[in-house]
């Protein structure tokens, strides 16, 4: 939820945050890969990229807890997003909302 407040637009607070608030979906924090046995984020293998109006995200994730529940609507996945401009390789991360009825 404090990412949502943070840093997500009107549009998204109104999906997403204000129903987490009122307890009536759930979310999931989607970071675990297989291959990575490591904490630091700069292991990720998760990449990002913009393609026009959409984000377009290939990887794969390990443990997510709860995504199964019926109330879980949406995944905050991390992973690398590729800069234009040289960036220390701990700002190369962002999440991104995944509403869980995105197709794949």
């Amino acid at each position: 939820m404090e990412m949502l407040h943070l840093f997500a637009s009107p549009e998204q607070r109104r999906r997403w945050l204000e129903p987490l608030m009122n307890g009536e979906i759930r979310s999931v924090i989607s970071i675990t890969e297989p291959d990575t046995a490591s904490s630091d984020p700069t292991n990720l293998q998760t990449t990002i990229r913009r393609e026009g109006g959409e984000y377009v995200i290939n990887g794969r994730k390990w443990f997510q807890t709860g995504a199964q529940a019926s109330e879980c609507k949406i995944l905050h996945r991390h992973g690398r997003v590729q800069r234009r401009r040289r960036c220390r390789p701990h700002r190369k991360h962002s999440f991104v909302i995944v509403p869980l009825d995105t197709p794949a």
